[in-house]
């Protein structure tokens, strides 16, 4: 399978206007779609409906 990893610029992070929006493109992909922290703290998400508000900001 192939693998992309993206590492997001913000030291804070992506906040929720703009993970709505990758969601959103996430969504409409006919592949799998997962983000995580780089640090192993467990915060792994896949993007997928049915996703939360909550859940879209990490």
């Amino acid at each position: 399978m192939a693998e992309r990893t993206a590492i997001i610029g913000s030291r804070v992070g992506l906040h929720a206007r703009p993970a709505a929006i990758f969601a959103e493109a996430a969504a409409e992909l006919p592949v799998e779609v997962t983000i995580a922290a780089l640090q192993d703290s467990g915060c792994k998400r896949d993007l997928k409906p049915p996703v939360s508000n909550n859940d879209r900001a990490i």
